[in-house]
């Protein structure tokens, strides 16, 4: 029937026949049918060594739909030598009609479901139980070819694999095909201990004499102990598994429960011999421990339904046929629960990052609100105490939830059971991460609040002289005569502001180089690199701020390359590696310069420091890690960088003067001081006036600022709870996106920026995104209605508090609205001053008016707002929102060596890197030595190959693909020579073959002609098979 079928599909998928004219396409329905009824289906073809996929497939379905798509399923297998009596113990154990007979009876492997009693389902937390007959193991009729050891190996790799409980048949006869069948066993128990598959293991010895007493068995347990501790050292060597020495490394193996001694069935020789009465009491005694042992084992290893067993066995097929035995993340369960797990981790990391987020944006309001008497070193270690109970709960849920997540045994976490340790590692890893950078934007929020103190207690004397000589112009206007009118009262104003500015003899505050400065740092940072840098630095008597970078030979050390080639050649390999490096220093200092500017503080001296610091570690790791550039390469990216940053730094400190400068601070507040004095001098109703100037002049740039500090991290959490978008929930996600948009805009110079600068690409899609998502919605606007509501709801309750009400005065009631709003808001003190003088309102009264102004001053805040567009937006925020999602989605941004293909492993500290689908080599810029041809080639199957490689990582010299790991230790790549490349890269690979090769300098690859028939269709639909897709 399965033959039938399976013709029939070929058939079809060829185009040879039409679905219409179909014969078998019952047959399927037919099969499952019968399996119900308890008839054995063939799983392996035992002729043709073959498991028929499509058959086997649309069988279990059938079954799956026949039983309400909920049917659970317990597998339970033997493996055995041939004619042990495999066939016989499963017929007595299960009631089966598995064929019996001296010889070879099963051929391949026959599966029995078995359907569970409604009253025991709940105890067995199953609805079957799928039995799996063998065929044996070193069969006579195969013992002539070379391969029969890894063909056994094949069955049992399969059939552990299936099952939740193994049974290993042995007879005792033959110690030396015992210690055979072992090795076998052992060797597929290890690899289903690499892919997360824990089957529960008995060895069942039969036609043993005498089993009157358990314990005189105990010497032949521990010799079996010993034999199995020897096969798993010589197993692991053969799969070179480090650290595995005994059988207990692969799996929980009890010496006295999980060994059983059953007599022979039959009292002398068939067909006159009777029936032996203990093998089938010792055969029940079996079953009755394998029935408690599905009990309770069902919640910490769940069983399979239909759906993933189907899943499971087209992975095992897989990878058998393919001797790929260790296949990791090839296979789309184990796939789906990393996934999954990746999923819950990445909120879990945000949280602990938002509540770090939240304690810094507090932190550096309060440290903002400290007057010069508590501005000191004991104030900070109280914060720095603060931030350490953050960072201690935050761990602490997060390695809670990780427990818990590995203890509940859901999502099929047995299969990712070896990740484990890596993501608990990835919570240390953030902590310390989260620590570092909080504890610095702290310390650098006290400095700066440290030297705006001088300036700030400079404007406050000069304001309380403005103060008294306002309030001695009111007394003077007021003992006149005269009526004033406005205009005169404007002059006398005038007059009174002109002689106070002059009295004070304000200095303009100075101006300095910063690039001189910078220029200084830069000569002192390279003054021991040799005469000839010397010499070039003396010439540069400014800083080139517009320059950008182009490479150029001259940037490639060539004293290596004379002892290596000849001079006049470089590779092209090490040529575009210096290019990618300099371009990702640039990009990454680029993004600290936007980080410093933002603050909107005064330049300092160690934001220059701070850069120099930076570059040197990367060129000193890049050096390490044999990137041959040179010292004038060294020299020049410095210039630039440094070139580009001082000109911005120069605005920033030009911008910080003119904002603080003492004289242009007092003319700024020169209109509000008029306007006060004529309030006062006119007897107008001073509260209601006083009361929208301190909502306009304090608490509209404070809140509109506290709207800027929080909007990032909602933008976050809208982006991350978003039900309509999937693409920033795991990194899978992420990449399928990223590949569907790259395909959908067919953009060569896109796919290029891609691959030779991952992270700069990711974050510009990122921003993008982000920018089309709250461009084109209403989006933004409602989350800024949230913050401003939940800060105006604070500054209501501030106003109505107890404290403020109960104030003695206007100056005591806005210390307190100040005091109870030190956590939320930075008002300034100088403006609060002003709103203080000559204020003889009542308390009461002015809180009152302050509350009647405050949703006019919302309206201002939000129209104010609305007339932002989104760029500027996104560069005003406090946390960037593409920054936080960039560490979410892009992982440790490191790529394979060979394809530029991007890690996928989880966490933050993994320590190897890989991923499931290597591209062609010739997209990562690799091409043949001899003929210049971008290469076709794919890393799974060159370091399974005796290819060899060469690049400045090897100094030149080739060296074997089957090595890689001497030269790149962190990276692990499946060797798997059936893995094709992804339908997805062979069609972008075809469409831009000759643009790569123009690009990377070397010759169009020869690709294969089936490359050049995959459709547009085909490749967004490989996409969904690699990331799992919907």
């Amino acid at each position: 029937m399965g033959q039938f079928y399976e013709a029939e599909c070929s058939m079809l998928s060829k185009n040879l026949i039409k679905e219409k004219d179909r014969q078998h396409i019952q047959l399927p329905g037919i099969a499952a049918d019968l399996l119900l009824d308890g008839f054995p289906l063939e799983l392996i073809d035992g002729d043709a060594s073959n498991i028929p996929m499509q058959w086997i497939t649309n069988v279990l379905t059938n079954l799956d739909t026949k039983t309400g798509g909920f049917c659970r399923m317990r597998v339970i297998s033997v493996l055995g030598v041939q004619s042990t009596g495999k066939s016989t113990l499963l017929n007595t154990m299960f009631g089966l009609q598995f064929p019996v007979a001296s010889g070879r009876c099963t051929r391949g492997a026959f599966m029995t479901l078995i359907r569970v009693e409604e009253d025991f389902i709940a105890e067995l937390g199953c609805d079957f139980m799928l039995v799996i007959d063998t065929k044996g193991l070193k069969a006579p009729e195969l013992a002539s070819l070379e391969d029969s050891y890894e063909h056994d190996n094949e069955l049992a790799t399969l059939v552990v694999g299936l099952s939740d409980i193994t049974i290993i048949n042995m007879a005792m006869e033959n110690t030396w095909e015992m210690k055979d069948t072992l090795q076998i066993v052992v060797h597929a128990f290890l690899r289903m201990k690499e892919i997360g598959k824990k089957p529960k293991c008995q060895f069942v010895h039969q036609n043993v004499s005498d089993v009157s007493a358990h314990e005189k068995n105990a010497r032949d347990r521990k010799k079996l102990l010993e034999q199995l501790d020897e096969m798993t050292n010589i197993a692991a060597n053969m799969e070179t598994r480090c650290g595995i020495k005994t059988f207990s490394d692969v799996m929980d193996y009890d010496i006295e429960k999980d060994s059983w001694y059953i007599p022979g069935l039959w009292h002398g020789l068939p067909p006159m011999a009777a029936v032996n009465s203990g093998y089938s009491e010792n055969v029940s005694l079996l079953k009755k421990y394998l029935l408690e042992y599905m009990t309770t084992c069902k919640h910490e290893n769940p069983p399979m339904n239909i759906k993933e067993f189907i899943t499971w066995i087209d992975s095992l097929w897989n990878a058998v046929k393919h001797e790929k035995f260790i296949f990791s993340f090839r296979n789309s369960l184990v796939a789906e629960a990393y996934n999954k797990l990746s999923i819950r981790f990445s909120q879990w990391e945000w949280d602990f990052t938002k509540a770090v987020s939240i304690w810094e944006n507090d932190t550096e309001t309060q440290i903002r609100n400290l007057s010069p008497d508590t501005l000191h070193t004991d104030t900070l270690i109280c914060y720095t105490k603060d931030l350490h109970k953050v960072l201690f709960e935050g761990d602490l849920k997060m390695t809670e939830c990780l427990k818990k997540y590995f203890e509940d045994k859901t999502e099929n976490v047995q299969l990712i059971e070896k990740y484990k340790q890596d993501f608990f590692l990835s919570v240390t890893f953030l902590k310390e991460e989260l620590k570092r950078n909080a504890v610095n934007k702290c310390n650098e929020a006290f400095l700066i609040q440290k030297g705006k103190f001088q300036i700030q207690s400079m404007q406050k004397e000069y304001q309380k002289l403005i103060n008294s000589k306002v309030t001695e112009l009111l007394d003077s206007c007021r003992t006149r005569k005269q009526e004033l009118s406005d205009r005169e009262l404007e002059k006398e104003f005038e007059r009174m502001w002109e002689k106070t500015i002059l009295e004070l003899q304000i200095e303009p505050t100075k101006i300095y180089n910063v690039s001189q400065k910078i220029l200084q740092h830069l000569h002192n940072n390279m003054s021991k690199k040799g005469p000839e840098i010397n010499e070039r630095l003396h010439k540069e008597q400014c800083l080139d701020q517009k320059k950008s970078f182009k490479m150029q030979k001259k940037y490639v050390d060539r004293s290596w390359f004379s002892s290596h080639h000849n001079i006049l050649y470089i590779h092209q390999d090490c040529y575009d590696k210096i290019s990618d490096f300099a371009v990702s220093l640039i990009n990454m200092c680029d993004r600290y310069v936007t980080e410093k500017v933002t603050t909107k503080s005064d330049y300092n001296v160690t934001y220059c420091q701070e850069l120099l610091h930076m570059m040197d570690e990367r060129l000193q790791d890049m050096n390490q890690k044999k990137l041959h550039f040179s010292l004038i390469f060294e020299l020049e990216i410095k210039l630039l960088i440094l070139g580009k940053a001082s000109l911005r730094f120069q605005e920033m400190h030009e911008t910080f003067i003119q904002e603080n400068d003492p004289k242009i601070c007092l003319e700024k507040l020169k209109p509000q001081y008029l306007q006060t004095f004529l309030t006062i001098f006119q007897e107008k109703d001073q509260s209601q006036h006083r009361a929208k100037q301190f909502c306009d002049l304090c608490l509209k740039p404070a809140v509109t600022e506290y709207i800027f500090k929080h909007l990032g991290r909602n933008m976050v959490d809208d982006i991350l709870t978003s039900s309509d978008d999937i693409k920033f929930k795991s990194r899978t996600y992420f990449q399928d996106s990223v590949l569907k948009d790259l395909l959908e805009k067919e953009d060569f110079h896109s796919f290029v920026e891609y691959s030779a600068s991952y992270e700069n690409y990711l974050r510009d899609w990122i921003k993008t995104n982000i920018s089309d998502k709250y461009e084109k919605s209403a989006h933004l606007e409602t989350l800024q209605k949230y913050i401003l509501s939940d800060i105006v709801t604070k500054i209501q309750t501030a106003l109505k508090s107890e404290k403020s009400l109960e104030s003695l005065n206007i100056k005591n009631l806005l210390e307190n609205i100040c005091e109870e709003l030190k956590s939320h808001l930075v008002i300034s003190q100088n403006l609060v001053d002003m709103v203080i003088l000559e204020n003889n309102a009542e308390v009461s009264q002015f809180s009152e008016d302050i509350q009647i102004f405050l949703p006019e001053t919302e309206k201002k805040i939000l129209s104010e707002l609305k007339r932002l567009n989104i760029v500027y937006v996104l560069s005003f925020v406090k946390v960037k929102p593409e920054d936080e999602l960039v560490k979410k989605v892009i992982g440790c941004g490191k790529q394979c060596p060979f394809c530029k293909v991007p890690c996928e492993a989880g966490g933050s500290s993994h320590t190897e890197h890989f991923a499931s689908i290597h591209r062609p080599q010739g997209l990562g810029r690799y091409r043949y030595i001899h003929t210049k041809h971008l290469s076709s080639d794919i890393c799974s199957t060159d370091v399974v190959s005796n290819r060899t490689f060469q690049n400045p990582d090897t100094e030149e010299k080739p060296h074997p693909y089957k090595d890689y790991r001497a030269i790149y230790p962190d990276w692990k790549i499946q060797p798997d020579p059936s893995i094709e490349s992804n339908d997805y890269w062979k069609y972008v690979f075809v469409k831009f073959n000759d643009q790569f090769a123009e690009e990377y300098k070397a010759k169009p690859a020869k690709l294969p002609a089936g490359w050049r028939e995959i459709t547009k269709e085909q490749a967004l639909r490989s996409l969904k098979d690699a990331y799992n897709s919907k």
